[in-house]
């Protein structure tokens, strides 16, 4: 769980979902980027204890949501926020930047 309210780009969540934990974090900051609600993981409204009590039940629950949630959510990690992705994504920034 991250029910940050303030967060940048947490590498905490790609690394738990790379150990094929299921993952939930509030819909701040890059937050977001990472967690794709119901897919491979659960956002939770910032300031709002009765939807992070519900997404902690919810994993802690486990069954056949919880289980895909954890495949897609360490698929995500492997293809999307591995070092190479994250190299590629900045190299491209750079490019753009300098092309302009």
């Amino acid at each position: 769980m991250l029910p940050s309210l303030s967060k940048g780009f947490p590498m905490t969540l790609p690394e738990a979902m790379l150990c094929r934990v299921p993952i939930a974090g509030g819909e701040t900051g890059g937050i977001p980027e990472i967690i794709h609600d119901g897919e491979n993981g659960l956002l939770v409204p910032p300031r709002e204890p009765v939807g992070l009590a519900s997404a902690i039940q919810t994993v802690l629950s486990g069954g056949p949501r919880i289980s895909g949630i954890v495949e897609r959510g360490e698929l995500t990690a492997r293809t999307g926020f591995s070092w190479k992705a994250n190299a590629e994504r900045i190299i491209r920034l750079y490019q753009a930047a300098c092309a302009s």
